[in-house]
């Protein structure tokens, strides 16, 4: 490599440039007329210099050599080999990223266009090279394009924004585009972009945020304010102490720039003389809606379209909607034209010395440090917006489990009525039973059959008390074995065809039976005390029956016992063919419960059963 040649960058560079303006020349078919001086040997894409020079590539030559940075290229075949093998490379690097990437110059035009680029426009690289925007997008679409590329040519800072852009098929896409500034060796300005195809991805966002909404969504959507979602006295408190922290103005709005919270740190040019006046205060509340807008990539940075101070922005949104924007700024920046912010005081009508005065208070930042504080104000209005969700979906979910329960109650109420009815027909319909089982033993003469129809009588007495003590009292899930109890062993002990009975001794704890087990309960209850009045009061009227239920856990033991002379000595329970033990072992097996038999100063029968 030649000795005098100090970097190939800076060759790389004056390279590139002159390749972008020859490709415009061609693309324009204009030649310009050759300088004294050659620049031999070098042949780009898109056109070729040979023997010959342009007025740009003589520019280039004459301030290089001017400097002593460019040799002879004649003598550097070397260099100039692997400086094309280099571009040659690059563009095959640019060309295999599946992202389109294009560089625009300071007139918009397109200098460099990747693969995906041609791909995106449907058109080839010479049909774009030297053209802009305006020849090939619609005039809406190009007047947004244009507009990002002044933005980033005027004030330097990348710009993240989405755009709905249809592709070669006519399809619509969403493509969120970055742009940033490039400035080569000679000053010259360059918008450098990288575009993406986020359709898929916004779909999927939307399909998630509408199926959030369906599930939390009232029917009132208008109600939803964000005065609603957050408290803005704390809310006051975190804006007033980042304010002081970071030495910036801050206030939170509405979507159209309506003030929200009170505004933090404001300077007096903004306060008391921009927004005094009706044209100032229109044009604020404009530039807060604008910087406030939904930007998903990060805080919009921009100077202000009212008194043209450098502010920043960030939208909170909750579900997807648009809430509040929290502004901040408020600042000089190093360089900034004074005199053009000046001129602003002419045209809101007010007062000139007073607005340049309270110009020169204004704090001056630099950019950087704007950029931060910037960045820190839209992390926080990202967890505003988190904590404003979270908020409303927990009052959307309170809200629905309300109505739920209110419908439950209503379901409930009306399942008790039902549930009432129904105990009280069945009620019925076993004593109409019961009374015709009644009538139908009065033509009957013999007493083993008049026997049968009581005892049948007395089994539905005890299931119809069951339905009784249910509809009775309003819980119709449990019955109280205490209430239940208390009742039927007197009926039993001591019905109306006797005039005495044998006295009856309860020892009942207070517990309840669930409806699956108290009807089966009550037909065992009546078989062991009818089974005790027949046979162990026979000969004695005036004996003792003792009916003791005690719970131990979840166990419950129930004791039927009489004075009666007890048990024959031949008993068996297990194979007794009477129908009353046979039921009473059936009924409890269904329980799951334990029976047995036995004699003690009489005869004693112990049901123990799990209430579970």
């Amino acid at each position: 490599m030649c000795k005098d040649c100090r970097t190939r960058k800076q060759l790389l560079a004056a390279l590139r440039q002159a390749e972008a303006k020859i490709s415009e020349l061609t693309a324009e078919k204009q030649r310009y007329a050759t300088r004294t001086g050659t620049f031999r040997g070098m042949s780009f894409h898109g056109g070729q210099i040979t023997g010959e020079k342009s007025e740009f590539a003589a520019e280039i030559y004459d301030r290089l050599n001017a400097q002593g940075e460019l040799p002879d290229i004649d003598g550097c075949g070397q260099t100039q080999d692997e400086l094309i093998k280099a571009k040659d490379f690059l563009e095959k690097v640019l060309d295999a990223v599946g992202d389109p990437i294009f560089v625009k110059d300071s007139k918009h035009r397109l200098v460099l266009a990747n693969a995906a680029e041609c791909s995106l426009t449907g058109r080839r690289r010479e049909e774009l090279l030297g053209y802009t925007v305006s020849d090939f997008f619609p005039e809406p679409l190009a007047e947004i394009f244009w507009e990002m590329d002044e933005l980033v040519l005027s004030t330097g800072l990348p710009q993240i924004f989405e755009q709905i852009v249809p592709d070669v098929g006519g399809r619509l896409r969403t493509w969120q585009t970055k742009k940033s500034l490039y400035v080569d060796p000679f000053g010259e300005k360059f918008v450098v972009g990288i575009t993406r195809d986020v359709t898929e991805s916004r779909q999927a966002e939307e399909d998630l945020r509408k199926r959030l909404m369906t599930l939390t969504q009232p029917s009132d959507d208008k109600a939803i304010t964000f005065e609603a979602l957050l408290d803005l006295e704390d809310l006051q408190r975190v804006q007033d102490a980042f304010s002081d922290i970071s030495g910036v103005a801050s206030v939170i709005t509405t979507p159209e720039g309506t003030p929200i919270t009170r505004p933090s740190n404001f300077c007096r040019l903004c306060k008391d003389i921009i927004r005094n006046t009706e044209k100032g205060r229109a044009n604020c509340f404009h530039s807060d809606s604008v910087i406030g807008r939904q930007n998903p990539g990060g805080p919009i940075i921009q100077p202000c379209l009212s008194g043209g101070l450098w502010d920043a922005g960030a939208s909170i949104t909750v579900g997807g909607k648009h809430v509040a924007n929290w502004l901040i700024g408020q600042v000089r920046t190093e360089g900034q034209d004074e005199r053009r912010l000046l001129d602003y005081a002419q045209t809101i009508g007010a007062d000139e010395e007073e607005f340049a005065q309270a110009l020169r208070e204004v704090p001056i930042m630099s950019q950087k440090r704007l950029e931060k504080i910037a960045q820190a104000m839209f992390v926080l209005a990202n967890k505003l917006s988190l904590l404003a969700y979270q908020n409303l979906l927990q009052a959307r979910l309170l809200h629905e489990r309300e109505q739920r329960e209110e419908r439950l109650r209503a379901s409930l109420k009306e399942k008790e009525i039902l549930l009432r009815e129904v105990h009280h027909r069945v009620k019925n319909n076993l004593q109409i039973i019961s009374s015709l089982l009644s009538l139908q033993s009065s033509k009957v003469l013999d007493q083993w059959a008049l026997d049968l129809f009581l005892e049948s009588r007395n089994r539905i007495a005890a299931m119809a008390l069951v339905h009784e003590e249910l509809y009775s009292a309003g819980d119709f899930s449990r019955v109280s074995l205490k209430k239940y109890l208390e009742k039927i062993v007197p009926r039993l002990a001591n019905p109306a065809s006797k005039e005495n009975g044998p006295a009856c001794m309860l020892q009942l704890e207070e517990v309840e039976l669930s409806i699956e087990k108290a009807v089966p309960f009550g037909l065992i209850i009546n078989e062991l005390v009818t089974n005790a009045v027949k046979h162990g009061f026979r000969e004695c009227q005036e004996g003792e029956l003792r009916v003791g239920a005690h719970l131990d856990g979840s166990i419950l033991t129930v004791i039927v016992a009489d004075n009666g002379p007890g048990l024959p000595p031949d008993f068996d329970l297990g194979s007794s063919e009477t129908l009353g033990m046979q039921l009473v072992l059936g009924l409890a097996r269904q329980i799951r419960g334990t029976f047995q038999a036995q004699n003690a100063c009489g005869a004693t029968f112990t049901l123990a059963f799990p209430l579970d």
